[in-house]
């Protein structure tokens, strides 16, 4: 609970203030779940789609869910834009602790594909066991791919985790998005 005070962000404070009304024995399995190593590896997807997003919410196990997202949205004008955002989201007892997003806007012509003109990942992190950082981000004519170091900040989480992320899409607005671990 101090280390979600010392963050000062909004989401270490919906998270906190959560986490507080949980019962007891909830706020022991909240604790456990936040240092399994294998929960947090496990926070993948394999997508593809088409103009539309997508959401879906599989469990993990029976505290654990994970939230699978992608927006597509469009923008019009002379220089018309599409971004797409894909975001992985891990929650315990349907409270977020982890979610990782990338995204890529590029413009079309003529029913092709121009160029990205923005892209760009972000993490939000209310897991106290784990210090999470982009250690690289590229961005290619379809789309943005992103790394994801993990590294412990208890022991009990064992060593670090790497992950990848990229989002890719064409003019026809089809999607693909992963999230996987290394």
């Amino acid at each position: 609970m101090a280390w979600l005070n010392n963050q000062h962000t909004d989401a270490a404070a919906a998270t906190l203030k959560a986490f507080s009304k949980l019962s007891n024995l909830r706020k022991y399995i909240f604790l456990q779940q936040l240092q399994n190593r294998s929960a947090y590896a496990a926070l993948q997807a394999q997508l593809k789609g088409g103009p539309k997003g997508f959401h879906k919410t599989v469990p993990y196990n029976k505290v654990i869910s994970i939230a699978r997202d992608v927006a597509v949205t469009k923008t019009r004008g002379k220089k018309p834009a599409t971004t797409v955002t894909f975001t992985v989201t891990q929650t315990i007892y349907n409270i977020p602790v982890t979610s990782h997003t990338v995204w890529a806007t590029y413009q079309t012509a003529k029913g092709k594909q121009v160029k990205v003109t923005d892209s760009g990942a972000r993490v939000t992190n209310t897991n106290g066991a784990y210090a999470i950082k982009a250690t690289g981000s590229e961005s290619t004519h379809t789309g943005v791919t992103a790394q994801w170091h993990a590294a412990p900040r208890v022991a009990s989480v064992g060593k670090a985790i790497d992950k990848q992320q990229s989002v890719a899409a064409t003019a026809s607005v089809t999607w693909k998005a992963g999230l996987t671990t290394n």
